[in-house]
């Protein structure tokens, strides 16, 4: 009987162990599969901002060629002015800057023609 609880005792032993070393793996797969998910996350992050900065910058060079085109000129057409008021929201809500402003303002205050 004896010998029967040393066994019993050994095999408990080894399956607490073998149950602990199970749980320690899984918690480490756990922890490194939420490490990559985590930099996938800021990869993700980096790559939208990027793509705003570069949506700005088009939205930018858009504005400013078009609206030194229209004060060149002197006027502009309700359907351009149209146009640029979607160009120049977009831009505003991205974080455009107050020069991008002035000349919205400045083109938008130009006489309409047909």
């Amino acid at each position: 009987m004896n010998k029967l609880l040393e066994v019993n005792s050994v095999m408990l032993a080894i399956f607490g162990i073998s149950i602990f070393g199970a749980i320690s793996s899984l918690s480490k797969a756990l922890l490194k599969q939420q490490e990559k998910k985590q930099k996938e996350k800021e990869i993700l992050n980096d790559s939208i901002l990027m793509l705003k900065k570069a949506n700005l910058a088009i939205l930018h060079n858009k504005i400013y060629t078009q609206c030194g085109e229209f004060l060149e000129a002197g006027y502009i057409c309700v359907d351009d002015l149209d146009d640029l008021n979607y160009l120049f929201n977009a831009y505003k809500s991205l974080g455009g800057n107050g020069t991008g402003e002035t000349l919205y303002n400045k083109v938008a205050a130009l006489p309409n023609r047909k």
